[in-house]
Parts: structure tokens; sequence; C-alpha cells
């Protein structure tokens, strides 16, 4: 039997979790009917049918983990109605969007409907019955586009996006490069949510000591009722001013909304952070690349930004004969959970354990 909470303990997160899929493994439903049906799935049939009263918390507590596990595309909404999302999620087989967009530039000039043309065969998101895929795929190309010409990767000439000739002429290193990063951001995908807070916190930390600063604390937060703050990271200077940045790490393959950055600022300033950092494997959706511009103490990093950090801490990437190469992701977790029990201390400390457990898994 499922018992209530008055908090969104990981517990009960997991449990609503677990209900939500299998709920939805019998086939798409409306909001009002997954909720219904999720409270069955979690009291064994049982249900008030709707009325105010004994479930009526449980269902507030189902709609919160249904509106993020739609944001982290786990599900998929469309037509009015939610739906198991693919076991192999589109966005995973997107990573090398931005090299299939130069290839198939490479063989011409070309409208935007042929790239759209181009890129959905490719994909083949015109074989899913939903029309999800789709929109998720153009997204991304405009995202991918609009940075290529802002990078002088492509141009857009009359009507046609057609590449640079020193893009041409670079195209070996350029798609080398390209694959790796596609490699490595699949790859922090894979590893899930937790072990992608650790690793952005710790990288954080190398880059803020790469620039001078003292981090006198680098932590995660931990849990569900962590106000959206994934991380905590504090340093101070050489004059000895000290900022407090909180993070939040998004381990997510559709682009982040705008609601999702509005929250966290909402969270830095509620919980007087100096500065707020977002952290997304993915990309951010236009509306809230417009929200950030707009604001002074927030900033996203997306995934080609954790790329590029990763390659100058060389975090996750080393060097290799002259060439960035990916180092191994390897049992980091379960070497943090040995070294927590051992000395109660975080991730991104600097005892000889640490700095082991980082040779180990990322040089």
């Amino acid at each position: 039997m499922f018992k209530r909470s008055n908090s969104m303990n990981n517990s009960v997160h997991k449990k609503i979790y677990k209900a939500v899929l299998a709920t939805l493994g019998e086939g798409s439903l409306t909001h009002k009917a997954l909720i219904e049906q999720t409270v069955k799935q979690l009291y064994g049939g049982i249900t008030d049918n709707g009325q105010i009263g004994e479930f009526t918390e449980i269902r507030g507590l189902i709609g919160s983990v249904v509106s993020e596990m739609r944001s982290d595309g786990v599900i998929l909404y469309d037509n009015n109605k939610y739906s198991a999302g693919s076991p192999s999620p589109l966005a995973y087989k997107m990573e090398k969007c931005e090299k299939d967009i130069l290839d198939i530039l490479g063989t011409g000039p070309k409208t935007k409907p042929q790239m759209r043309a181009h890129l959905q065969r490719l994909y083949k998101t015109s074989e899913t019955a939903s029309n999800a895929d789709d929109k998720l795929l153009f997204d991304r190309m405009g995202q991918i586009l609009r940075r290529m010409i802002s990078e002088r990767k492509i141009e857009l000439y009359e009507g046609k996006y057609r590449m640079l000739e020193e893009t041409r002429a670079s195209m070996q290193d350029i798609g080398a490069m390209l694959e790796l990063k596609a490699a490595f951001i699949s790859r922090l995908h894979s590893k899930g949510g937790e072990f992608f807070e650790h690793y952005i916190m710790t990288l954080l930390k190398l880059h803020q000591q790469k620039r001078g600063k003292n981090v006198i604390e680098c932590r995660t937060t931990g849990g569900s009722a962590d106000g959206g703050i994934d991380g905590i990271l504090k340093t101070v200077d050489d004059l000895g001013f000290k900022e407090t940045t909180m993070i939040q790490a998004k381990n997510r393959t559709d682009l982040t909304a705008e609601t999702t950055v509005r929250g966290f600022y909402g969270a830095v300033c509620a919980l007087g952070g100096s500065r707020g950092i977002l952290a997304t494997t993915s990309d951010l959706h236009p509306s809230a690349k417009i929200f950030l511009s707009n604001i002074d103490n927030c900033v996203a990093l997306i995934g080609e930004d954790i790329f590029r950090m990763a390659c100058e801490c060389l975090y996750g990437i080393k060097k290799k004969n002259g060439h960035h190469v990916m180092s191994v992701f390897c049992c980091y977790l379960i070497l943090k959970l040995i070294h927590s029990a051992a000395c109660l201390c975080h991730c991104c400390c600097s005892c000889c354990f640490c700095l082991w457990v980082r040779n180990i898994c990322y040089k």
C-alpha cells in the first residue's frame, strides 16, 4: 500500500514515477485520466472518483511528477494526451545533429524546407505516430543553424543555407571534434541525473580554480526537496570578495523551457545566491534564452559549453598525441559512495582519495 507523505521525498517520488510509467504502458491518456489511473496504481485500485478528500494531496504530487517527466522527455504530450516515451528517445540520436547538418550542406546549398526533409529522412521522424518528434527535430535544427551562422561556419544567402569555404577546408578537423562532442554528451546522458550533478559541480570547481578563484565550498544538495537547487559553489577572490553560486543540473534531451529557467531564477533569488548557473546537456528554448538575456545574475551552460569546459579543464576529456579524446567514465559513483562513507566529505574536495578517484575516472 502506498503511504501518504506531507512532502515529496525520494521514496514517494520514485513510487509515483514508476506508477506513471506503468499506467502509460497500457496506452495514451488525457491529463485527468492519467492522474486517476495513477492513483489506482498506487492504491491498488482504490479511488475516490475524483472527489476532494483523502486523495487530493497525492493528485497534486502526481501532477508535479508528470510535469517533470514531460519536461525531461520521459513521457510525451501530443493531441491532448500523454504517452510513454520511446525506449530510445529521438534526442539521444540527435547528439550528432550538428555534424549531420554540415554533411548535408557539404553536398550544396539547401533551403530550410530541404534541410527539414533531409533530417526527417535521416532520423525517420515521419514514421513515428506523434508529431512531437518532428517538432523536437525542427527546434534542434533551428537552434543549430542560428548558432552556426553566428560562429561563421555557414551563412544564409538568397534563402539558402550554405557552408563557408573556411569551414569546408577544415571539415575533417571540425567533423572529428563534433563526433567527440556528440559522444561525450551522449555518455553524460547515459550516466543519469545524479552522476551529472556531481560531474558538473567538480567541473565548475576546476574551471573556477583555473581562473584564480579559491573554492571554499563545492557540494551537491541532494534530494527532491532542494528548492530547485542541485549544487552550491562558494568562492573567494584575491581581494576577499565572496560569492555563492547556485547550480541546477538538468541531464535532459529536450530543450529547457522558459518556465524552468524562471523557476530556477526565483529559487536563486529566494535563497540569497549571488549568481545562478543552469547546466543542461541539451539546449534552451529560444524564449528561455531571451529571458536569461534580460537578467544579470544567471547564465546557462548548454551541452556544447560543458564540452568546451571539459576540454579546457581536461575533466572527462584528455589529450592524446595532440588531440582531444574522451576519457573513460567508470565506477565514479561507487568510488564516491566509498569515499562518503569513509570521510563524509564531498566529491569536489581535494583530499588524496578524491584526487585518486578523479585520476582513475577521468584522466
